[in-house]
């Protein structure tokens, strides 16, 4: 909705699932009337309501590295909740040379990023270190909406080809918290080393 309302007016969105009354209080495009619709279709719906002049393509459909080939978008932005879903938007953007933009917020605190060819990707900053879990922290709307304004600015930042140069951004509202996190390449890493580019 923030790239919407910046002016951004060409978008392919990809969302498999429903509203439900537990993504209300952090995810501002929907609402009770909502509830029990496909994503996608509400997206669909507001954006030609509310947006006329955007283009838009909206798939209800889990993402497959294959629309990174077919749609061949200027950047992506990751807005999933789970750590394999990242690793698969990371692996099929470096492979493709699309640059990525990333938010995750638990709590009080949360990170984004830019992501691209250049940099050290998304593996290397998470490591094996997944930290899905059984009983998760929550997610307070205010973290995620900044986390997602972050999300926003880096992009407006990189379609004025003025791009985003800093590291990952980590936030911790309840101390008040910003600091720029720098991340190393790994060696190792099955997608970005050496030995892989």
């Amino acid at each position: 909705k923030t790239l919407l309302d910046s002016g951004v007016d060409d978008v392919c969105i990809v969302e498999p699932g429903e509203v439900k009354l537990n993504h209300l209080h952090r995810q501002i495009l929907y609402d009770y009337g909502d509830i029990g619709l496909s994503k996608a279709s509400v997206i669909e719906r507001k954006i030609s309501q509310y947006y006329s002049g955007v283009s838009a393509k909206v798939y209800r459909k889990q993402f497959d590295p294959e629309l990174i080939r077919s749609e061949r978008p200027d950047i992506v932005v990751s807005c999933v909740d789970n750590y394999d879903a990242r690793y698969l938007i990371n692996d099929s953007c470096y492979r493709n040379g699309v640059p990525f933009v990333d938010s995750g917020v638990e709590g009080f605190s949360g990170y984004a990023m830019f992501r691209d060819r250049e940099s050290p990707c998304y593996r290397c900053f998470m490591g094996d270190n997944r930290k899905d879990t059984a009983a998760p922290k929550g997610i307070l709307p205010f973290a995620s909406y900044f986390g997602g304004l972050l999300e926003a600015a880096i992009v407006i930042s990189y379609l004025n080809k003025r791009p985003y140069e800093g590291e990952v951004f980590s936030f911790d509202l309840k101390r008040n918290r910003f600091e720029e996190i720098s991340v190393e390449r790994r060696e190792d890493c099955p997608i970005c080393s050496k030995a892989k580019r």
